[in-house]
């Protein structure tokens, strides 16, 4: 009877052991295309040429600050005691 159990156990074990290590190269072959793939896109698009300058205007930012950079407020305070 002891020795039944420890037998499937160790089956057990065994099945599990080769469908866990297939799944799990499967997985990581499957992530590791999708990095590839996206470092591939990544070299596909046009580098800018040395010295090339882009400029990007972000409205909403400036929006959400109403101060510009420089401006402040004084304010006077006094000691509460």
């Amino acid at each position: 009877m002891v020795l039944k159990f420890i037998l499937i156990s160790l089956l057990v074990i065994f099945v599990l052991s080769r469908v866990g290590g297939f799944l799990f190269r499967t997985l990581f072959w499957v992530l590791g295309a999708r990095v590839v793939e996206k470092q591939m896109r990544q070299q596909q698009r046009p580098r800018r040429a040395e010295g090339d300058v882009r400029v990007e205007n972000n409205a909403t930012q400036s929006r959400q600050s109403p101060k510009k950079g420089g401006d402040y407020i004084d304010i006077d305070y006094e000691e509460v005691k």
